[in-house]
């Protein structure tokens, strides 16, 4: 689950600030990172123009995505602070957010197709089960 919340403050309204939770049973695997590009892109096509980071110290994982996208990270005793100023959004940027929107919602709606026909497969088992059983028990 990632945020990108928008400065309330009409002096700071090109700015956003990005928060990620991966489950750890998730971790590992690059979603961080991608959630972090998806929202680089967002803010970027949204006019932000620095996006930033409240992490941990101790949070090398994020502080790490940060660095790779080009953030300055700077610490403060047990917390640490990222700062990534976004170039404008472009006819390109503003295509690939679209696309990628369009593939994910595709991707999202075949998983939950497929988790309707995996249930019904699955209600449908029970069924001749309980017929089965039903059979079982009237032949006896």
């Amino acid at each position: 689950m990632a945020h990108l919340a928008h400065s309330v403050d009409r002096s700071y309204d090109a700015c956003a600030e990005f928060g990620v939770s991966v489950l750890p049973t998730a971790r590992g695997h690059g979603y961080g990172g991608k959630l972090f590009a998806r929202a680089m892109l967002h803010a970027r096509n949204s006019g932000v123009q620095l996006m930033f980071i409240h992490a941990l110290s101790e949070n090398k994982i994020m502080l790490s995505i940060a660095r790779k996208a080009g953030a300055t990270v700077e610490y403060d005793g047990s917390e640490a602070q990222a700062y990534l100023r976004l170039p404008a959004a472009t006819f390109e940027t503003q295509v690939a957010e679209l696309l990628e929107e369009q593939l994910a919602q595709a991707d999202y709606r075949l998983k939950m197709q497929a988790r309707q026909f995996w249930n019904l497969l699955s209600d449908l088992q029970d069924v001749r089960r309980g017929v089965r059983e039903g059979r079982h028990r009237s032949g006896s």
